[in-house]
């Protein structure tokens, strides 16, 4: 987790503190989100449902449970893009295993649909590296990395001023599924929900 607050604190650092400028017209006020610049951070319930299979086909571990951060710097009022990650539980259910982690971090960019209206809907893509740690009951560890691209979508409610809630619904294509010497996933593809609680400075 120390990575991706380190990360964080430096999309922070580099942002560039713009502020949306007010127009009167008439009785009517329009607000021009043109140049608003702003951070976006949060966290998030993530649950994987991809499977983990022995050499035998048999299903060991059938979804993870972890937590994950984000944070975001606006481009434009529709665009903002930055790096994620994620921490999935240490599994200690799977025969023969004593301990199993799986973490993954990368770039994200964040498209919404519809900035101006609530709900707003967005969709994600990113890409970055899966990393999975194995430490057998046998004195024997074992570490592999892949690449993925992740692509989701999801629907954000605002709770108060610059909170919000979200839900988003996730697919990451991994690079290989075999992911120890004596497991692999059912599919490259690893579908997941995700529900986050976030704000904006």
């Amino acid at each position: 987790m120390k990575k991706f607050q380190a990360l964080f604190l430096i999309s922070f650092l580099i942002a560039l503190p713009l502020q949306a400028q007010t127009y009167h017209a008439g009785e009517k006020t329009v607000v021009s989100s043109t140049h608003r610049n702003w951070v976006e951070f949060s966290v998030a319930g993530a649950r994987s449902f991809s499977r983990l299979e022995d050499g035998g086909g048999y299903t060991q571990l059938s979804h993870q449970d972890g937590l994950s951060g984000r944070g975001l710097i606006m481009v434009y009022p529709w665009l903002a893009l930055g790096v994620e990650g994620t921490s999935f539980g240490n599994e200690k259910s799977i025969p023969y295993v004593s301990h199993f982690k799986q973490s993954r971090y990368g770039v994200v960019g964040k498209l919404t649909l519809t900035p101006d209206t609530q709900p707003k809907v967005y969709v994600l893509v990113g890409a970055g590296k899966t990393k999975r740690e194995f430490e057998y009951e046998f004195s024997f560890t074992e570490e592999t990395k892949t690449n993925y691209m992740m692509a989701a979508i999801g629907i954000e409610i605002a709770l108060w001023k610059e909170i919000f809630i979200a839900a988003e619904a996730y697919g990451v294509y991994n690079g290989h599924r075999h992911i120890s010497r004596f497991f692999e996933q059912n599919h490259r593809f690893e579908p997941g929900l995700m529900g986050r609680l976030g704000i904006r400075f």
